[in-house]
């Protein structure tokens, strides 16, 4: 791994705090949206009203709110307690052609710090994934090493990270931008749409292909859409899911799923559709942040073997697929 490149702790106890790290990352969207994404989405109201964004946040910019560099490459790194996982942007993703080797050496510096950071930090850094969803990895002399999970990484660093990650899964990213979008109802009169329940969430574990923790779905069910078929026995909010999805702690829009018996009938679009309707507008807590997962912009992320999933998206009017993302799995190798 390369020579550290320095990472600055960011306070975002302030609403300019916050501003000057959204000015700094709002010329480069879409590609800085999932740390934008964070920062409306996992806000805490304190008592003046402000919500402060739960997450730890790094840059390579010692003043933020000082110093916004008009040229140079800058990155910024952010761990959220809500997955336990980091996410990483790079000004550089936003340029046109491959990534010059002062800018790989830059990243690699950027994720040496990372490893620093996990390897003098809490176990909170650690990434909470099921076993089965992890790299094989361990060894007689350390047989549960520290893993920790950078999501969301731009397939422009995908060769300079390849020889120290050990696991890189990759996603296709699919945006959408800011637009208005209408209520719609229903597609069909046996459908009734509702939230997901708690004892929905096993259901909604069996129908994804990605490991969460129960804590984690229990935090992001008031942010779901549930399609739930009418009978003439029961009541709407005692039947069984047949679609759902959810918005992510990221902004994303995630766990999207239609049960085999129910597909075909247009449930997926309007789950989608619904998803962006109730994230639009003014933002969490009233602020005018352009509502969306971040600014307007909405976005998801399909796994690269989902060719059906994939598919859908490219159905949908007004997403466009637009680059390659990987899940990077790391283990702590601090610098000596």
């Amino acid at each position: 791994m390369a020579h550290e490149t320095l990472l600055y702790p960011t306070s975002l106890a302030t609403p300019d705090a916050v501003d000057a790290l959204v000015t700094l990352l709002q010329p480069h969207i879409p590609y800085s949206l999932p740390i934008l994404g964070y920062l409306f989405h996992s806000g805490q109201p304190n008592p003046n009203g402000f919500h402060e964004p739960c997450v730890k946040v790094w840059t390579s910019i010692p003043q933020l709110e000082s110093h916004i560099p008009a040229n140079g490459v800058f990155s910024v790194l952010l761990f959220t307690p809500a997955d336990h996982q980091f996410r990483f942007f790079c000004s550089a993703e936003s340029s046109e052609g491959p990534a010059t080797a002062a800018e790989e050496g830059h990243v690699l510096g950027v994720m040496q710090s990372a490893m620093n950071i996990v390897a003098e930090g809490s176990e909170s850094f650690r990434t909470i994934m099921p076993a089965s969803a992890l790299p094989r990895q361990g060894s007689a002399d350390d047989p549960n090493p520290k893993l920790f999970l950078i999501g969301s990484v731009h397939e422009k660093w995908a060769r300079c990270l390849q020889t120290s990650a050990l696991k890189m899964n990759p996603c296709a990213k699919f945006v959408c931008p800011p637009r208005p979008v209408t209520a719609i109802a229903p597609p069909g009169e046996e459908y009734v749409s509702t939230r997901l329940k708690e004892e929905d969430i096993e259901l909604v574990c069996a129908g994804s292909g990605v490991s969460r923790s129960r804590t984690y779905l229990q935090g992001r069910l008031a942010t779901s859409v549930c399609l739930r078929a009418k009978t003439e026995t029961e009541t709407n909010a005692e039947t069984t899911p047949v679609a759902w999805g959810l918005v992510h702690a990221d902004g994303s829009i995630g766990a999207l799923h239609v049960e085999d018996a129910h597909r075909r009938r247009g449930l997926g679009q309007f789950v989608m559709h619904e998803l962006v309707r109730q994230i639009g507008g003014a933002g969490l807590g009233g602020q005018e942040d352009g509502g969306g997962g971040a600014l307007g912009w909405n976005w998801t992320d399909v796994m690269a073997a989902n060719e059906k999933g994939s598919g859908f998206m490219r159905s949908l009017d007004g997403w466009d697929e637009r680059w390659v993302c990987y899940w990077v799995f790391l283990d702590v190798r601090p610098s000596s």
